[in-house]
């Protein structure tokens, strides 16, 4: 009569094969199965292979996944010098991380990376003395959207006297300082225009302090009498914060990015040259949360010189930022295949999401019949966990490393384009609200099954492609680079679009 034990044993080995090492763990740890000689060599093999995979999702970047399977390699007696070798390992690529979301400004994130590596190692003295930075930066940036940039630029001086991540910091507290400087010239002129009641000069003085602070009460006072003293009753509004974010980092992007961070293998190097990395970008100094508008008050966004950018014309498969006034900013995708994963020197993804990613996570590709999802790392669909090629159905939910939760929909029925929502906190870097995958046309305006919902504006505006040229065209008169084009015209990487009521406009990635 063959044994109970047996079937068990058999079974784990099943699991083991296919990899599926927390079945094989459960069943080897069985009453019936743990105290026989077999079961512990087997056992044995599972650690092993726990620590194997926790060394492939380290070398990809997973971390919180890579921390999982290194506890359980150890909780069942893998190797201890290999298993600590992997815990410096981790440790190391958390700080990176860490660091990172440092030089992108954004505190808080930072704080959770290093509490996860706390979690594991209380003893760490680098994570809790990058963790006190962390919560400096976190403070500063809340200072700086309230327009006390000195606060601001005190507590990023104390975060540098911690000593660590000071290339980052040093930048962050550079810009801050600029920022600071502008401010105040900026605050000097609005109470002399307040006092001559020139009100165009208060409206333009004001609109300049919320792109640098978008909290500041004596700019949105400031705006508001004005608005008041010409006759236009307006609700309390607010400059959208995507475009004055990014004005706000541009000082502290050249210093930052000659910071030296991790390269594709992991380490922090230089490139063949011998000079520090100088692709890194900056996505947020001043990050604050999405704001959702619960009235139907305007929102005020800065007007951009179409000419910030070097202007060359939109290749119909060029990836490029698209900035709606009073709406919000998009990732465009036009290529048929995308790459998301985490940010990565070596810009291993085409959309890079600040969060504990791979650096290739998966892979969306837009086929004649729909769109398709490759999982690279640990993906869900629809609460399920996908590890082949998938099709994505319209309002599917995918998540990605158990942490960031995206939604993928095709809301136009006559357009091959799709668009893919945060769920999660979690962004893109640098920053926008949905990542559009643009086919052959994209949606703008006031109806439901718009790409992009813009609810003020009277009309749709929409995005197509014509060959090799990305062109724009709408029912009313259109002004495209301060140029009046009619109805349609083309489009540059830095173009400015302007209709009778509403704006928009491009950035190269």
């Amino acid at each position: 009569m063959f044994q109970p034990w047996r079937l068990k044993l058999r079974e784990a080995e099943e699991a083991l094969k296919a990899g599926q090492l927390e079945q094989a763990s459960q069943l080897l740890s069985h009453s019936e199965v743990r105290d026989y000689l077999p079961a512990k060599k087997l056992l044995a093999r599972v650690a092993d292979e726990f620590a194997r995979r926790a060394r492939g999702r380290a070398d990809r970047g997973e971390t919180k996944a890579g921390w999982h399977d290194l506890e359980a390699a150890q909780r069942l007696g893998a190797n201890g010098k290999q298993l600590a070798k992997l815990r410096q390992q981790f440790a190391a690529d958390t700080l990176a991380e860490a660091e990172q979301y440092l030089a992108a400004g954004d505190g808080r994130a930072a704080v959770e990376q290093l509490d996860r590596l706390l979690s594991h190692d209380a003893s760490a003295r680098d994570a809790r003395l990058l963790r006190q930075a962390a919560v400096k930066v976190e403070q500063a940036a809340r200072l700086a959207r309230l327009g006390k940039h000195g606060q601001a630029e005190a507590e990023l001086e104390s975060a540098l006297a911690i000593g660590r991540a000071s290339k980052s910091l040093e930048a962050l507290r550079d810009a801050h300082h600029a920022n600071g400087e502008k401010y105040r010239q900026l605050n000097v002129q609005l109470h002399e225009a307040l006092g001559r009641e020139h009100w165009s000069e208060v409206v333009d003085a004001a609109e300049a302090m919320l792109q640098l602070s978008s909290e500041s009460e004596p700019a949105r006072d400031a705006r508001r009498r004005a608005w008041q003293a010409v006759g236009t009753n307006l609700k309390e509004t607010r400059v959208a914060p995507y475009q004055a974010r990014r004005t706000a980092i541009e000082p502290a992007v050249a210093a930052v990015a000659s910071s030296p961070l991790r390269d594709g293998n992991d380490h922090v190097g230089t490139n063949d040259d011998g000079d520090h990395a100088d692709d890194v970008v900056v996505a947020s100094l001043v990050a604050e949360p999405r704001i959702d508008r619960t009235d139907d008050s305007p929102v005020v966004t800065p007007r951009r010189d179409p000419t910030a950018n070097q202007r060359r014309p939109a290749a119909s498969g060029q990836q490029f930022l698209l900035w709606v006034d009073a709406v919000g900013g998009f990732w465009v995708c036009p290529d048929d295949r995308i790459v998301v994963g985490r940010p990565d020197r070596g810009r291993h993804a085409d959309v890079p999401v600040l969060g504990d990613l791979a650096r290739q996570h998966l892979i969306i590709h837009r086929a004649a019949e729909g769109y398709v999802v490759e999982p690279l790392a640990k993906t869900t669909l629809g609460g399920k966990l996908i590890t082949a090629p998938t099709t994505l159905p319209d309002g599917s939910e995918l998540v990605l490393n158990d942490t960031v939760r995206l939604r993928f929909s095709r809301p136009h029925a006559l357009s091959g384009s799709a668009r893919i929502d945060f769920i999660s906190r979690h962004r893109t870097q640098p920053a926008t609200d949905a990542v559009l995958l643009m086919s052959d046309s994209c949606v703008l305006g006031p109806g439901a099954n718009c790409h992009v919902r813009c609810p003020d504006w009277p009309r749709d505006v929409i995005l197509y492609r014509q060959g090799s040229q990305l062109r724009c065209r709408s029912a009313g008169p259109l002004e495209i680079d301060g140029k009046a084009v009619g109805n349609s015209g083309e489009l540059t990487t830095g173009s400015h679009v302007a209709g009778e009521d509403f704006s928009l406009s491009l950035e190269p990635i």
